[in-house]
C-alpha cells in the first residue's frame, strides 16, 4: 500500500480500501488482506502473561533529552486523504494491482486489438448516428453539407471517429479503468497501486495510443506502427505508452465466462454491421 498504519486505517474508515484489499509491509513473507493485517483492531494487544525484562539505562542514557512524541497535526489529516504513492517497496513481493481474478499479465495482443476495434466499431457507430439524429433535426442543411459528406469517406470519417472518441474513452480508462470493448474482452488498465489512471492520464495514453499505436489512422502509417507495437508488446510484456508511465495491464483469464465474453462480443459485432447495412 505505501501507507502508514494510521493512514491505512483512515482510507479503511473512508472506504477507500476494503477488508479483502492486499498490504505488505517488511517483515510480511507476502501480501495479505487488510483484515488479516491487525490493523482493524480498535482494542490494544492483550498483555503478555510472562513479564518483562527491563534493561538499566547507564548514566549518560539517563541524562540525555528525550524527544517529545509529535502529535498528529494537520499535515498528517492531509496525508491520510491524498492519494497513495504509486511506488511500493523494492523488496516486497510482487503484486500486480489486485488479487480479483484479473491477474494474467500476459501478454495478449490479440485481445487487445479486437477490444480497440470493438470499441471503435461500436462506439464510433453510436456516435455518428447520435450525430446524424440531433444535426439533422436541428439543421438539415448542415446534415446534408457537412455530416453526410464527412460520414461517407472512410479515411476522414475514421480519423474524426478516433479523435472524438478519445475523451469517451478516457473517462472510461480514468474512471473504472476498462471501456465497453476491454470488458468483453477482459483488459484492465490501472495504476500499479490499483487505483484507475483519471481522465487526465488516461486521455493522455489514448493521445499516445493514437499517435504511436494508431499511427494517426493514416493506412500506411498505421500499418507499421501496430506492427512495431506488437513486437515491443510481445518483447517487453508492455507496450510503449503503458512501459513508460508504469501502467499495469491485467487480463482477465480465459474461462468459460470470457469465452461467452467473446461469443457475446461477435455477436454483437455482426448485430450492428446488419443494422448499419439496413441503415444504408
Amino acid at each position: 500500500m505505501g501507507a502508514t498504519r494510521l493512514q491505512a486505517q483512515a482510507w479503511f474508515a473512508e472506504g477507500r480500501i476494503h477488508a479483502d484489499t492486499l498490504m505488505w509491509t517488511a517483515g510480511m513473507e507476502a501480501w495479505q488482506p487488510y483484515a488479516r493485517c491487525s490493523l482493524s483492531q480498535s482494542i490494544p494487544p492483550p498483555i503478555p502473561d510472562r513479564a518483562v525484562s527491563l534493561v538499566p539505562l547507564h548514566a549518560e542514557q539517563a541524562g540525555r533529552h528525550t524527544p517529545a512524541i509529535r502529535n498528529f497535526d494537520s499535515a498528517d489529516f492531509l496525508t491520510t486523504i491524498s492519494r497513495p504513492p504509486l511506488a511500493v517497496p523494492a523488496d516486497a513481493p510482487v503484486l500486480h494491482v489486485y488479487a480479483d481474478g484479473w491477474q494474467d499479465i500476459r501478454a495478449h495482443p490479440w485481445r487487445r486489438y479486437f477490444a480497440r476495434s470493438f470499441d471503435t466499431f461500436a462506439l464510433g457507430l453510436l456516435m455518428w448516428f447520435s450525430i446524424g439524429i440531433v444535426v439533422g433535426t436541428v439543421s438539415p442543411p448542415l446534415y446534408s453539407a457537412l455530416v453526410a459528406p464527412v460520414s461517407s469517406k472512410v479515411l476522414l470519417s475514421g480519423i474524426l471517429t478516433s479523435l472524438l472518441l478519445m475523451p469517451m474513452l478516457a473517462i472510461w480508462i480514468g474512471l473504472c479503468g476498462t471501456t465497453p470493448g476491454k470488458w468483453l474482452f477482459g483488459v484492465r488498465v490501472l495504476r500499479a497501486d490499483g487505483y484507475a489512471l483519471g481522465f487526465a492520464d488516461a486521455l493522455r495514453r489514448e493521445g499516445r495510443v493514437f499517435v504511436f499505436g494508431m499511427g494517426l489512422c493514416v493506412p500506411l502509417i498505421s500499418m507499421m506502427t501496430q506492427l512495431f507495437a506488437l513486437v515491443k508488446l510481445i518483447n517487453a510484456g508492455k507496450t510503449s505508452w503503458d512501459l513508460k508511465a508504469g501502467w499495469v495491464v491485467t487480463h482477465r483469464p480465459t474461462g468459460r465466462w470470457q469465452v461467452t465474453l467473446y461469443v457475446v462480443a461477435g455477436i454483437s459485432a455482426m448485430a450492428l454491421v446488419a443494422l448499419m447495412r439496413w441503415m444504408q
